[in-house]
């Protein structure tokens, strides 16, 4: 039965959900932008419900699309904005100002300031913005690639080749050899590779040490977008299990999924793991804020981070050696499987630890009753570090209110362990008001789990 002092508090979150209101011409929506490969969850619009037209502020939206040289002035109604060499002014009728910010109608934004559409979905509380103009990060990108296209070749060599890289039975690749001494004066060295390129029509990965010791630390063979927008790994996969379990990450085997990043909790740590071939290096920023940076070795990569921050975004800045730039949300789990109405996810991995051979299995299917609840069905057949073996049946229930001023994400999960006929229970539930985030978690794991781990309920 669920406990009374969770059962109050979701009563008292739908309700605060429901009831809270404030007096004012124009309601605070939060919708999810995006533009191009930029994004936010949480983006604040006023809507007027009479004329269900929707305003942007500009300050909020010109920093959002990451355009810095500008100027607004609130007095005169009027915007400058030096990257598009634009100066627009805005009547009463399209614009309105409130707490010093100058706020404009999506149409108005559309015509004065360049851009080729705004779509707007309420049901989903989306906005989808397309600028008819390169975006600062975009500029960056285009002008450290022409850096690279240009770098050691003669100035009077101006031909160009347009050409488009198809999926080959196999093509010869990009093999670096890396050299390490770290002492001069001892004999101890490290030589260690890497080598990607194509193979059977999919992308191939390798990586490892040649000396003092031959080993491979990673290998895998992709097929992006296999079936249903999810991809296939065969080779080393990163594998999405309970908490309470603890699983050799060093699987070999074959995973479908959709997500390349996501994160999860362990105690009070935040682990983000993923993918990124040919990354020179990845910042990782929580809130808009630098949090850490790596220089990684191989493809896959790992964040562990300290988290004592309730309600955190998660977004990873990836500088590619071929001088790209990926903006790359990190998804939490339950926001993998948060689902619209009719959508279906299966996530299937299977293969078997490096270092004792045990076998893993889970298999995890979720579907979308509606754009609020997404239900979901799984099982596992596990064997931990300790060579303790695990089969469980889980159930999610995923909730989101979908509130327009205070929305609110509910996840719930039942790990049932078939052969200790025992429940573990895990309740997420995060709140937004305005610009804050609220999160409340509980975990009750079985008696034969919390003697284990010497846990002591209060």
């Amino acid at each position: 039965m669920m406990n009374k002092k969770v059962y109050y508090l979701l009563s008292f979150l739908f309700i605060f959900s429901i009831s809270f209101t404030e007096e004012s011409n124009y309601e605070d929506i939060y919708v999810e932008i995006q533009a191009e490969e930029l994004r936010n969850d949480f983006f604040l619009v006023k809507y007027d419900v009479e004329n269900e037209d929707i305003y942007i502020g500009l300050n909020s939206f010109f920093y959002f699309l990451e355009i810095y040289d500008f100027e607004i002035d609130e007095r005169d109604v009027r915007a400058e904005v030096d990257i598009i060499n634009l100066k627009a002014s805005f009547s009463k009728t399209e614009s309105f100002i409130e707490n010093e910010e100058l706020f404009v109608k999506t149409d108005s934004i559309v015509r004065k300031l360049n851009f080729i559409y705004i779509n707007e979905n309420l049901s989903l509380l989306t906005l989808e913005v397309k600028p008819n103009f390169l975006l600062p990060y975009q500029i960056k990108e285009k002008e450290k690639i022409e850096r690279l296209r240009l770098d050691g070749k003669e100035k009077n060599f101006q031909k160009e080749y347009d050409f488009e890289m198809k999926d080959s039975l196999y093509n010869l690749g990009i093999l670096k050899l890396e050299f390490n001494k770290y002492n001069l004066n001892d004999n101890f060295y490290n030589i260690s590779y890497e080598y990607g390129g194509q193979l059977l029509y999919g992308d191939f990965y390798i990586s490892g040490n040649i000396e003092p010791n031959s080993d491979i630390n990673s290998a895998k063979l992709i097929y992006y977008d296999f079936w249903n927008d999810n991809n296939l790994t065969l080779g080393n996969i990163s594998t999405i299990t309970p908490s309470f379990i603890n699983l050799d990450s060093d699987v070999i085997g074959i995973s479908l999924d959709s997500h390349d990043t996501y994160s999860q909790k362990d105690g009070n740590f935040t682990i983000i793991k993923g993918q990124a071939k040919n990354a020179e290096s990845i910042e990782l920023y929580r809130n808009g804020m630098l949090l850490d940076y790596i220089f990684p070795t191989s493809s896959d990569f790992e964040f562990r981070v300290l988290d004592g921050v309730v309600s955190s975004e998660y977004v990873l800045k990836i500088f590619y050696k071929d001088g790209g730039i990926e903006n790359r949300v990190v998804y939490s789990l339950n926001d993998i499987n948060t689902l619209k109405k009719g959508e279906n996810k299966i996530i299937l991995q299977m293969g078997h630890t490096k270092e004792n051979s045990s076998n893993q299995g889970i298999l995890k299917g979720y579907y979308g009753i509606s754009d609020n609840l997404t239900l979901g069905i799984g099982a596992y057949d596990l064997v931990d570090v300790k060579n303790e073996t695990f089969k469980l049946l889980e159930t999610d229930f995923i909730y989101n209110t979908r509130h327009p001023k205070f929305p609110t994400l509910i996840d719930f999960s039942n790990f049932y362990d078939v052969e200790r006929e025992e429940s573990n229970y895990t309740l997420n539930i995060n709140q937004r008001i305005y610009s804050y985030g609220l999160r409340y978690s509980s975990d009750i794991f079985s008696d034969y789990i919390s003697k284990r781990d010497n846990l002591i309920y209060l």
